[in-house]
């Protein structure tokens, strides 16, 4: 992972990676045929570190953005315990090499439909106003993590560290659309 981070797809080194392993290249090869089923495969790996947010969400919380800021919470956690595995994901993200594009994009896509609907499993959408268009509202919702979490990825400096600053500034964002979405309480 580190090399793939460091290097992106095309200019990773397998040399620098046995060598960093401590293993021989015969021995990389036995286990992977190629560069690319060993990015593969540390794509699917980080992928599954990322995913065990999903067995941490407490779905007894019903709110979508209550659940919302409670797994950004959860994420945090595990970037702080995996951060080379979020490097790497990161790097996935921006990787533009022709020889794993389109298939990259398509897992990358599949993880985001996965986690989208573990996100949304059993969320109370009658708090929505009855004008709005639920599926529609869950989209923009959609877009606004996935704009927000690519301009903050885009700001961070070298350590790619998540901050409280962040998740603050993306608190502000939630709220707004909270109102715009849910009713407005009763009594008030």
């Amino acid at each position: 992972m580190k090399e793939f981070t460091a290097s992106g797809y095309k200019k990773a080194s397998t040399n620098t990676i046995i060598s960093e392993a401590d293993i021989s290249k015969g021995s990389l090869f036995k286990y992977f045929h190629h560069k690319k089923g060993m990015y593969f495969f540390l794509l699917d790996y980080a992928v599954s570190v990322v995913e065990t947010i999903y067995s941490e969400i407490d779905y007894s919380e019903t709110d979508l953005f209550d659940r919302l800021s409670r797994i950004g919470r959860i994420k945090f956690r595990i970037q702080q315990a995996h951060p080379q595995v979020f490097e790497f994901l990161l790097g996935a993200h921006e990787e533009k090499a022709e020889e794993i594009r389109e298939e990259k994009e398509q897992r990358m896509a599949a993880v985001r439909e996965r986690g989208f609907s573990f996100v949304y499993e059993g969320i109370d959408f009658s708090k929505f106003r009855e004008d709005i268009d639920i599926d529609k509202a869950v989209q923009i919702l959609n877009w606004s993590m996935t704009g927000f979490a690519e301009q903050e990825i885009s700001r961070m400096g070298a350590d790619r560290k998540v901050t409280e600053e962040q998740f603050a500034k993306w608190e502000e964002y939630a709220d707004l659309l909270k109102r715009c979405f849910y009713k407005e309480p009763s009594g008030e």
